[in-house]
């Protein structure tokens, strides 16, 4: 959900390990990241603020995600395939 002032994502693992969600971009603007340890098969929501759109019009951003597994990668980045698309709430 994104209402011009909050964004809310919904992350989920779809690993088999823990992750540590380090930051999510959308277009290069950061969204706030804080208890970001997901277990395998779980998801998390982050919330945070610095991403804007006017209500009621769409919005079409670019996501990254980096994150660390547990005892694994380090600091990987996933790059949306397609961006995230909405209507601002």
């Amino acid at each position: 959900n994104i209402d011009g002032t909050n964004t809310d994502l919904v992350v989920r693992n779809q690993t088999t390990d823990k992750i540590e969600v380090e930051s999510i971009t959308l277009d290069g603007t950061a969204v706030n990241v804080t208890d970001a340890n997901i277990i395998a098969g779980s998801q998390g929501t982050f919330t945070g603020t610095g991403v804007t759109c006017s209500s009621g019009e769409p919005y079409s951003y670019n996501v990254v995600i980096v994150y660390s597994v547990d005892d694994g990668l380090q600091s990987a980045t996933q790059t949306g395939a397609k961006p995230l698309v909405g209507t601002c709430g």
